[in-house]
């Protein structure tokens, strides 16, 4: 079984089911099912960082 792109540049799982993938600047967030959000670099997919948690406020896209 081949590893999907993020599980071979991150060394795991992705949190959930891909729901959303959103581009910034270099980065893209990757929206899973769960509720978590993985930000990843664009160019590589190595993850700089996550949001997790309830999201309250949200404003529906675009802005």
């Amino acid at each position: 079984m081949t590893p999907t792109i993020f599980e071979a540049e991150n060394f795991r799982p992705f949190a959930g089911l891909l729901e959303d993938m959103v581009p910034a600047n270099d980065n893209l967030y990757l929206v899973a099912n769960t509720g978590k959000v993985e930000i990843v670099d664009a160019g590589t997919f190595k993850s700089v960082g996550a949001i997790s948690g309830v999201l309250t406020n949200l404003v529906p896209w675009p802005w």
